[in-house]
């Protein structure tokens, strides 16, 4: 298979919803407005029904998804034979794993923070799959990682670990530019007696929603009820979820509204007085650079991937992601309008380091 433009492989066969979609699609979509006139961009897909990019080669996958089995094959195995045929200039594997293949570059995109969490024996038991990603993403990490030209991760504190758990030093961070939500800038809580948060998550065990929970708690108790909080979920979903329904859904100030479509995200952005995240685990934290749009507070768990995704943002405040009573404080500062942000210095990671697809393609296409 010969081409006169040299060529970029995109894979993506394990990705099919939420963040890790999004993150592919926005690359999909830079490739598309400014590497597709120099370059043939080959996507290697789970289905190609999800894409609308004419400019890009999609070829898929369907059962690459369908076990772990399957893709183990796909990686180290089918893999091997499409790569001496494709003869990329560039491969870049954006789901975690490094493939068994041949490529003048060869670049891995890690997402995962599974293995770097300390799992509770209760929180194995609430989510067991998420127990079995803490173990089995050490391995699907460590196999062929030091083939890789670029291993490239979202944060600083990724980069340490990947350093200290694998002997790495080609570590590249690379902050995402988060578009703008679509939105009307329009302020739709008017009652300025009546104030909203939101944490939109999907329930797994460090998603911590039971701080949030507890922490509304506490305002009841202060005698503070002219507040409610919006959580994505609706006790479907897992073990955790089903257990945090359980126990607070007497409380009526906390609304589980289920999961929303990115539309109704952003609606909700819109008519929310603060956001709270109080994850104990991200790779980014996604909510908190859609949110920051709004300029309005943000309450964000004190810990280190949570600074470098807030950076220099002005309206936020850090709280221990362990401490309702210190939450609720927080909560009721934003309810009497005497909320005051922290005073966190940003710094940017050390080289080497990127922000967006730009830069990032082209630190991939001219770094040795």
């Amino acid at each position: 298979m010969t081409a006169e433009r040299p060529r970029i492989v995109i894979s993506a066969v394990n990705l099919v919803e939420g963040g890790t979609f999004s993150i592919l699609q926005d690359c999909l979509a830079y490739a598309t407005e400014e590497l597709s006139g120099r370059y043939q961009v080959v996507a290697l897909v789970n289905q190609k029904s999800f894409f609308n990019f004419p400019q890009i080669e999609f070829i898929e996958f369907p059962y690459a998804k369908r076990s772990w089995l399957f893709r183990l094959y796909h990686e180290y195995w089918l893999f091997r034979g499409l790569s001496k045929k494709l003869s990329a200039e560039l491969w870049l594997s954006l789901h975690d794993m490094t493939p068994n293949i041949v490529a003048k570059r060869l670049a891995v995109y890690c997402h995962n923070p599974a293995p770097f969490y300390s799992l509770s024996l209760r929180e194995a038991w609430l989510e067991p799959i998420f127990a079995i990603f803490n173990l089995f993403y050490r391995w699907a990490y460590w196999v062929n990682i030091h083939r890789n030209d670029f291993v490239i991760v979202q944060q600083k504190w990724m980069r340490r670990e990947f350093q200290s758990m694998f002997g790495i030093r080609n570590i590249l961070v690379a902050h995402p530019k988060v578009p703008a939500p679509p939105l009307s800038r329009i302020h739709l809580a008017k009652n300025k007696n009546f104030y909203r948060f939101i944490y939109p998550a999907f329930p797994r065990v460090f998603k911590n929603f039971e701080v949030i929970c507890e922490a509304s708690k506490k305002l009841l108790e202060y005698g503070v009820n002219n507040f409610e909080v919006i959580l994505t979920i609706d006790g479907t979903e897992s073990r955790y979820a089903k257990s945090i329904l359980k126990k607070y859904r007497s409380i009526t100030q906390l609304k589980f509204v289920g999961r929303q479509s990115r539309k109704n995200i952003y609606d909700m952005y819109e008519s929310a007085d603060c956001l709270i995240f109080p994850s104990k685990l991200e790779t980014w934290g996604l909510p908190i650079s859609e949110f920051k749009f709004m300029e309005r507070p943000i309450l964000a768990a004190d810990l280190e991937y949570a600074h470098e995704t807030v950076g220099s943002y002005l309206h936020a405040r850090f709280f221990d992601p362990n401490d309702p009573e210190e939450l609720s404080k927080n909560m009721l500062s934003v309810i009497n309008n005497n909320f005051i942000s922290s005073q966190d210095q940003f710094s940017k990671p050390d080289q080497p380091y990127v922000q967006g697809w730009k830069e990032l393609f082209n630190f991939l296409l001219t770094q040795k």
